[in-house]
């Protein structure tokens, strides 16, 4: 089954994708680098491509994959995810959310998603928080429901760095390209507990 997960920025992406090909080798991953977009383009900060790609990624003939997608900052995650979640729920498929808590707590940032959801649709959907596991001092998986007034139910992975994932895996904003995805790749690799996270995507092989 597919899988989309929703992060920050490009240092994001690039810690996904080196977690899943070092756990499973062989699965498909894709990624969508929104900076790139709007770097060449210079549209908004929310722009026209995302509902085109994630059409791309459900119609590919290939039924499992993985497609990473930056959404260039907190806040533009937070309204793009709330802005496509009831069509996710709706697609048989599965999603996931990597986020920086920057110092606030997990609940906070709940609430602030939840404040987004609620502005999209008027009250009728509510996402909660059912249970969290803390996968090193640096990260927290989160269980979280999707619920809605006209019978919506589903659910989906958060995953929290309790100040950011560059603070986590020392990553220097100074060094070029190359050796930060060098820096994170090890990261992803090599930091115990972050295989709970990766088993999350134990499906995306199967049709």
């Amino acid at each position: 089954m597919r899988h989309i997960v929703f992060t920050e920025g490009r240092n994001d992406v690039h810690f996904v994708k080196s977690l899943l090909t070092s756990t499973y080798g062989t699965v498909d991953v894709d990624d969508f680098i929104v900076e790139d977009y709007v770097a060449e383009e210079g549209a908004g900060p929310t722009v026209p491509p995302e509902s085109t790609e994630i059409r791309r990624f459900r119609a590919r003939e290939e039924r499992g994959g993985v497609l990473v997608k930056s959404e260039n900052g907190y806040e533009n995650l937070l309204k793009v995810f709330s802005t496509v979640l009831v069509d996710l729920c709706d697609y048989r498929l599965r999603f996931s959310l990597v986020v920086d808590c920057d110092g606030c707590g997990i609940e906070e940032v709940l609430d602030q998603l939840n404040g987004h959801v609620g502005s999209r649709y008027g009250g009728g959907v509510t996402i909660r928080q059912n249970g969290m596991t803390e996968l090193n001092p640096d990260a927290t998986l989160v269980n979280c429901s999707v619920e809605g007034s006209s019978g919506l139910d589903d659910e989906f992975a958060l995953v929290a760095f309790a100040d950011s994932l560059e603070a986590a895996a020392d990553v220097v904003r100074d060094n070029d390209r190359e050796t930060k995805e060098e820096t994170i790749a090890e990261f992803a690799q090599e930091t115990d507990g972050f295989d709970e996270f990766a088993a999350v995507f134990e499906h995306v092989n199967d049709a």
